[in-house]
C-alpha cells in the first residue's frame, strides 16, 4: 500500500500547474515559520505536536519543490485542524481559537477546492460542538471553561457552518458564471470562424464566377441597355440571358412597364428622366426575380444623346448574399436562429424613442437547463433551447421581436400590445408548450415574466420589471 502511494505521487508529478505550486510553497513556508515561532514560545503540552507537524510540513515542502503537490494539499489542512483543535481543547471555546478555524477554511478552500471547504467546515463545526459540550459538562477543564455557555457554543457552531455554506454557494455561483462566460466565448469564436469560412466560400464563388465571365465574355461583362425618355427599349446587349427576363430581341420597342410592376417601372422611368434633366450620371441598386431566383444589380445610368440614356447594370447577387449572411450572423443567435443580445439592445434603444406604445415585454427562462446539461449532456440542453425558440416563434406575431439574450434567457418585445393582449399571448405560449411536450421525452418548462410600458422613457424599467417577475415565477416553482 505504501509503495502504491509513492508510485501514485511520482506518477502525478507533472499534474500541478505553476500557480498551484507557488501557492502551496508559499503557504507551507508561512506555516513552517509560524509553527517554529509557536514551538519556541508555547507550552510543553503541545510542543511535541507542533514539532511533528513542522517535520511533516517540511517533507511536504520538499515534495512541492519537486512539483508533487498532493502531500502539501492534504497535510497542511489536516495538520492545521489538529493543532487548532488541540489549542481549543486546552484553552476552551473563545474568539481567538475559533478564528483559527476560519483561517483554516480559507486555506482548505485554496488547496482542496469546494469539497475541502465543506469537509473542513463540517469538521470544524463538529469539533466546536464536541469540545464545547465536554467543556460545559465539566468533563474537561480549560482556561476559558468557566466563561463558556451553551449559547456561545451554539452561536460559534452556527456561524462556522453558515460561513462554510455561504462561501460554498458563492464559489459555486462564481464557477457557473465563469463556465457560462467561457461557453459564450467559445460560441462567439465558433460564429466568427463560420463567418470567415462563409466569406471565404462566397469570395471563392465570386472569384470563380468572375474568372468564368472574363474567359467567356472578354469584352462584355455587364448588361447594357439603351432607353429613350419614356422608358422604351432601343438597344440591349448581354452575353447571357440569365440576366434578362426574356430574350434580347423580345425587349426591343417595348416599354419598361411591359416587364416590371407599375411601381418599379415608374421608379426606373423617374431615374431615366432625372438623368436627362440633370445630364449627370447616377448609380442605383435594384433587384428582380429571374427564373425564380432573386438577382441584385448595381446600375450606372448616364445620358447618351437625343433624349436617350445608357443603362449599364452589373450582377452583384453574390456580394449581396455575403452582406445578408454577415448581417444575419451578426444579429442572430447561432443555436436557435433567433435574434441575439446585440440586436435586442439596439431594438431597446429604438423603441425607447418610438411611438409604438404600449409595448409589452416577455422575459423567459428555461427551467432545469443545467440539470439536463449535467445529466444528459449539452446536446440535450441545446435541444431544449431550440425547442424554446420554436415555441416562441409559433406563439408570437411576425412583427414581434423574439431573442435569446443569454444561456437560458429569452426576451420577446411586442409593439402596440396592451396588458390584455399580452395575457392572450401567454396563453398561446402555454398552448404550444403543451403541444411540444407531447412529442418530446424531456419536458420543457419555462418561467415567464410580463410587463407593459405605456410611455417613452420608461422602457428599460419595464424590461427590468418583467425580469423580476420572471424570477418570482421561477422561485414560486421551487
Amino acid at each position: 500500500m505504501i509503495i502504491n502511494f509513492f508510485q501514485q505521487l511520482f506518477r502525478n508529478r507533472k499534474s500541478g500547474n505553476k500557480e498551484d505550486r507557488i501557492i502551496i510553497i508559499a503557504v507551507l513556508l508561512f506555516s513552517i515559520a509560524a509553527t517554529f515561532i509557536f514551538i519556541l514560545i508555547n507550552i510543553d503540552s503541545i510542543r511535541l505536536i507542533l514539532i511533528i507537524f513542522n517535520v511533516v510540513q517540511i517533507i511536504s515542502l520538499i515534495f512541492a519543490f519537486w512539483n508533487i503537490l498532493l502531500p502539501g494539499r492534504i497535510i497542511f489542512p489536516i495538520g492545521g485542524f489538529i493543532v487548532i483543535t488541540w489549542l481549543i481543547f486546552l484553552g476552551g471555546i473563545h474568539d481567538d481559537a475559533i478564528g483559527g478555524y476560519y483561517l483554516l477554511l480559507i486555506f482548505s478552500t485554496l488547496l482542496l477546492g469546494r469539497k475541502g471547504l465543506i469537509f473542513f467546515g463540517l469538521l470544524n463545526t463538529t469539533a466546536i460542538i464536541v469540545i464545547g459540550l465536554l467543556e460545559t459538562s465539566g468533563r474537561i477543564v480549560t482556561h476559558f471553561g468557566p466563561l463558556t455557555e451553551r449559547s456561545t457554543i451554539i452561536a460559534s457552531a452556527f456561524f462556522m457552518i453558515a460561513c462554510s455554506l455561504t462561501l460554498y454557494f458563492f464559489i459555486s455561483r462564481l464557477s457557473r458564471m465563469i463556465a457560462i462566460a467561457r461557453k459564450n466565448e467559445l460560441e462567439q469564436i465558433s460564429a466568427n470562424r463560420e463567418l470567415k469560412e462563409l466569406q471565404s466560400v462566397l469570395e471563392n464563388r465570386i472569384n470563380d464566377r468572375t474568372a468564368e465571365l472574363r474567359a467567356l465574355f472578354a469584352s462584355m461583362q455587364d448588361l447594357v441597355i439603351v432607353y429613350d425618355e419614356e422608358g422604351h427599349y432601343l438597344k440591349i446587349l448581354s452575353a447571357s440571358t440569365n440576366l434578362l427576363l426574356a430574350l434580347p430581341d423580345d425587349f426591343i420597342g417595348k416599354n419598361i412597364h411591359d416587364f416590371f410592376p407599375k411601381k418599379e417601372a415608374d421608379r426606373f422611368i423617374h431615374h431615366i428622366q432625372n438623368v436627362l434633366q440633370t445630364q449627370k450620371t447616377i448609380s442605383i441598386e435594384y433587384s428582380i426575380v429571374i427564373n425564380h431566383h432573386k438577382v441584385f444589380f448595381d446600375a450606372s445610368v448616364s445620358p447618351l444623346k437625343e433624349n436617350t440614356v445608357i443603362w449599364v447594370a452589373r450582377d452583384i447577387t453574390d456580394r449581396k448574399l455575403l452582406e445578408e449572411a454577415s448581417r444575419f450572423i451578426g444579429t442572430h443567435d447561432k443555436l436557435t436562429k433567433l435574434y441575439n443580445r446585440t440586436f435586442f439592445e439596439e431594438e431597446l434603444s429604438r423603441l425607447e424613442n418610438s411611438r409604438l406604445f404600449p409595448v409589452s415585454v416577455f422575459m423567459l427562462d428555461v427551467d432545469g437547463l443545467k440539470i439536463v446539461n449535467d445529466s444528459q449532456g449539452h446536446a440535450a440542453g441545446d435541444d431544449l433551447l431550440r425547442r424554446t425558440g420554436q415555441v416562441l416563434l409559433k406563439s408570437f406575431r411576425s412583427e414581434d421581436m423574439v431573442a435569446r439574450i443569454g444561456g437560458d434567457e429569452f426576451v420577446v418585445v411586442l409593439p402596440k400590445t396592451s396588458e390584455e393582449a399580452a395575457e392572450t399571448a401567454l396563453k398561446r405560449i402555454n398552448h404550444f408548450l403543451e403541444l411540444d411536450n407531447k412529442n418530446n421525452h424531456n419536458r420543457l418548462v419555462i418561467s415567464v415574466g410580463i410587463a407593459t410600458c405605456y410611455e417613452q422613457g420608461k422602457f428599460k424599467d419595464t424590461v427590468k420589471l418583467a425580469d423580476d417577475r420572471m424570477y418570482q415565477n421561477k422561485q414560486s416553482k421551487r
